[in-house]
């Protein structure tokens, strides 16, 4: 009786000791995102940051406007290891849309015929991300049965712990970070802050912005420099760039 109880204690003690010695599955590092439909400028980048073998999610919307020239450009991104998600049909505001004409209507208009857009044009979709980062509870509890993981925006925090652009294994919904040079709240040292409180933590940043240019002329733009800063920095320190589908594997079976 004492030698079974001795083994049982020293089985509870190595898997007790087992469980706080885990480390997490994945590496510290980035997701770094893209929105609307700036196709040209995004495969321009895609192939100046190649350097630092990153990889990026490029949300596209009104995809049925694009011409063939831009529908080549995101398959060779999607090729090269980038993912190609949703950003909407007609790139509408979800929660306004829910709001005044229901959910139903919204995944008629909205949803569906962005699916089979890509799947027309022979694109993956497995993930979405809200235009103007528009969600509800509600309309996420619908969006899970058609992707992966979804994307909604957010304001920075100067306090680093409070800031909910890190990705959490609880929930397939995330929230970025935006990096347009335009946001009030933009600064590149504040973004290498979260990145290295990233490092530390064992944490992966979501970021997000739209149209790449070498010079900022207007709203919705980021410059170079900010990406290149970023991208060397998670080259630098060994931190790993995700596409946005690709966190849905560190999340529980009972969540997925």
């Amino acid at each position: 009786m004492h030698k079974a109880l001795s083994i049982l204690t020293f089985f509870l003690l190595v898997s007790c000791t087992t469980e706080k010695k885990s480390t997490p599955l994945y590496k510290p590092g980035v997701v770094i995102s893209f929105d609307d439909d700036y196709v040209q400028e995004w495969h321009d980048l895609d192939v100046a940051m190649q350097k630092y073998n990153w990889k990026a999610t490029f949300c596209v919307c009104y995809i049925d406007s694009l011409n063939p020239k831009q529908m080549g450009q995101l398959k060779k991104l999607q090729s090269k290891g980038n993912e190609i998600a949703g950003h909407g049909y007609k790139h509408k505001n979800a929660r306004n849309y829910v709001s005044k004409k229901g959910l139903a209507s919204y995944l008629k208009n909205e949803i569906i015929p962005m699916e089979m857009s890509f799947k027309k044009n022979g694109l993956i979709l497995n993930s979405f991300a809200y235009p103007f980062g528009a969600n509800t509870p509600g309309i996420d509890k619908a969006l899970y049965k058609h992707f992966k993981m979804l994307r909604r925006t957010h304001s920075a925090s100067k306090r680093l712990k409070e800031n909910s652009c890190f990705f959490v294994e609880n929930s397939k919904t995330v929230t970025g970070l935006g990096i347009d040079n335009s946001y009030q709240h933009y600064d590149l040292d504040y973004f290498l802050r979260v990145l290295n409180f990233a490092k530390k933590n064992n944490r992966i940043v979501v970021l997000y912005a739209h149209k790449p240019v070498q010079k900022v002329t207007g709203t919705y733009q980021v410059d170079y420099k900010t990406i290149e800063t970023i991208c060397k920095y998670v080259k630098e320190n060994n931190m790993q760039f995700y596409t946005l589908s690709e966190l849905h594997q560190f999340l529980p079976v009972n969540i997925k």
